[in-house]
């Protein structure tokens, strides 16, 4: 059972900038001057080029990635950082529709999107951070000024989160049978988890709330060009794998641990591609591969199904977990379509070409 702790930032609004993290009561999307301006705790000097956060609620820790490093933070006690893993070194492993509105806000660059209860957090890159309330009667917009340059948002509220669990062993008369959380693999001893050494350039990340591993898109880049190509997972420990090793440019990433499903696109290959595998790496299953720029996913667990922004055809698509099951569901011509998010019944949508976040039903 998911219990709730009242500790310092037990709910918490948390945002980025290129080198900063800071975090502020949840209340401050509706009173910035009360709960935010006097109050967040920021942490200078956090990281160079920070493009990307995700929150784990459970141990009430940011993880962030920051140039070619991905790294682990905690809002409590000494707020202590982590490097998870890094492009510079090696790692090994080893463990015991239809529109119904446009122009909801003045927004500059809103290019990524997080949502928390009726709520859908912007992170306007180009001018401040942006708070949308969605109620039945309908929106109101509140910009927090006071944010500006805004890289990412994430929200820290436990109750928002399932519970993990982790490498279990099951005793068996004298013996005992092991199993490995999903991303791992049993080691021959029959008693470890573990794989190999690597290094990665980290791009996008989704994070499994049922086991608390981090997945990530991998990429090649200036700086690192041996490193691999494909999906990598972190446990909760440190500890890593090359989960899945193929593609040329991996990016957008999602989950559906409820269903042991993992999906990524990759827009390196032509066509661009969306593809599907067990959250352990293995039954890759290719979804879709008709795209050119499939920049955002958004999941819709309940209906086991996905929405995927194609930047360059500027088309919606939806389909189901299996393959031949896609259909164009919204197109907005020369909008450039980037990130993508689903709250409650609708979708959510930023695109490079259009100053408005756009809802679709």
């Amino acid at each position: 059972m998911i219990t709730e702790s009242t500790g310092s930032l037990h709910r918490a609004l948390v945002w980025a900038t290129s080198n900063t993290i800071c975090a502020a009561d949840i209340r401050g999307i509706h009173d910035e001057v009360e709960y935010i301006n006097t109050n967040k705790t920021c942490f200078s000097n956090a990281g160079t080029n920070i493009h990307w956060l995700t929150v784990d609620s459970h141990v009430r820790t940011v993880i962030f990635a920051d140039g070619s490093d991905i790294y682990a933070m905690t809002l409590d006690g000494v707020h202590t950082k982590q490097r998870v893993t890094s492009a510079t070194e090696n790692v090994t492993d080893g463990t015991k529709l239809t529109s119904v509105g446009v122009g909801v806000a003045n927004f500059i660059l809103p290019l990524k999107l997080h949502s928390y209860k009726n709520h859908l957090l912007v992170a306007d890159t180009g001018n401040k951070l942006d708070v949308l309330s969605i109620t039945n009667s309908g929106s109101t917009t509140y910009n927090l000024t006071t944010r500006v340059a805004v890289t990412d948002i994430g929200v820290v509220d436990i109750t928002e989160q399932q519970e993990e669990t982790e490498h279990i062993c099951i005793p068996l008369g004298r013996n005992r049978i092991c199993q490995c959380s999903y991303g791992y693999i049993l080691d021959s001893n029959k008693d470890t988890c573990s794989s190999g050494a690597y290094r990665a350039h980290p791009d996008r990340l989704a994070l499994d709330y049922s086991t608390g591993n981090i997945y990530y898109t991998a990429v090649t880049s200036s700086q690192l060009p041996t490193g691999f190509t494909g999906i990598g997972v972190v446990s909760p420990n440190g500890f890593h794998r090359k989960l899945i090793l193929e593609g040329v440019h991996p990016r957008a990433i999602e989950i559906d641990p409820s269903k042991g499903f993992l999906f990524w696109t990759d827009f390196g290959t032509t066509p661009a591609v969306l593809k599907r595998a067990e959250t352990d790496g293995t039954n890759i299953v290719t979804l879709y591969s008709a795209m050119i720029w499939p920049n955002g996913i958004a999941i819709d667990t309940s209906a086991s199904a996905l929405y995927v922004t194609d930047g360059k055809k500027n088309i919606i698509y939806r389909r189901g977990y299996e393959a031949n099951t896609c259909v164009q569901y919204f197109s907005d011509p020369e909008s450039q379509l980037m990130d993508i998010k689903l709250l409650g019944n609708y979708l959510y949508y930023t695109a490079w070409n259009k100053v408005p976040v756009t809802m679709q039903r």
